[in-house]
């Protein structure tokens, strides 16, 4: 089964504004959640690039978790 992260165009709420993941670029972004800090809470965005990478990193974290599971049997 294989998953790819949103990207512009296909049909999910882009907009402009700035990546508040990795690249802290300007350009299409997409609201991916809320994050909250001792000052309050608000959205954050990202850009297509950050979001696959974000993607890859999680994956990895999935992979490394059934990997333990399988040992640990």
């Amino acid at each position: 089964m294989s998953w790819l992260p949103p990207y512009p165009g296909d049909g999910h709420a882009w907009m402009d504004g700035e990546c508040m993941l990795y690249c802290r670029m300007a350009g299409r972004v997409l609201a991916v959640g809320f994050v909250k800090t001792p000052a309050g809470e608000g959205r954050m965005y990202a850009c297509g690039e950050c979001l696959h990478e974000l993607a890859c990193l999680a994956m990895k974290e999935i992979q490394a978790q059934d990997w333990a599971d399988l040992a640990a049997r």
